[in-house]
C-alpha cells in the first residue's frame, strides 16, 4: 500500500539496534518505525536522529509500557528518515502531523504505536 508517508525521500531502512547505535547519525528530521509487517509503520516521528528513534529501542525493552508491548511484539525493529536542517522545529512537528494525518486517510487507522506515549 502507497501512502503519502512513501513520498518523502526516505533513507533505506536500517535495523534500529545500528540506529541507536548511533552508526547512521543523520541530523534533524523525520523518522518512521517499522516491525514484521514492511506495509506499516509502527510509529512516525520527528526530532534528532538517532536520538529519538533510540527512545523507542528503549521502549521495547520494558514490557510494562503500552508501545514497548508493541514494540517488543514487532521486532526486529526497523527505522528509515529523511533530514532536512533547514526545517525549523515547529516545521517538523507540522509534518509530522500532517504525515499522520494522511496514513490516517489512506488507511482508517493509525501507527499502531503512535498514540500510547
Amino acid at each position: 500500500m502507497t501512502t503519502v508517508l512513501d513520498l518523502l525521500s526516505w533513507g533505506a531502512w536500517v535495523p534500529l539496534r545500528e540506529v541507536a547505535g548511533g552508526q547512521s547519525a543523520a541530523g534533524n528530521g523525520l523518522y518512521r518505525t517499522r516491525g514484521v509487517d514492511p506495509g506499516r509503520p509502527l510509529y512516525v516521528g520527528q526530532g534528532l536522529i538517532p536520538a529519538r528513534p533510540f527512545v523507542h529501542l528503549a521502549k521495547a525493552r520494558d514490557p510494562a509500557h503500552p508501545q514497548g508491548r508493541i514494540f517488543a511484539a514487532q521486532a526486529p525493529l526497523e527505522c528509515s528518515w529523511v533530514t532536512n536542517e533547514d526545517w525549523l522545529a515547529h516545521q517538523r512537528l507540522e509534518l509530522e502531523n500532517d504525515l499522520i494525518a494522511a496514513y490516517v486517510l489512506v488507511t482508517g487507522e493509525v501507527p499502531a504505536a503512535q498514540f500510547l506515549g
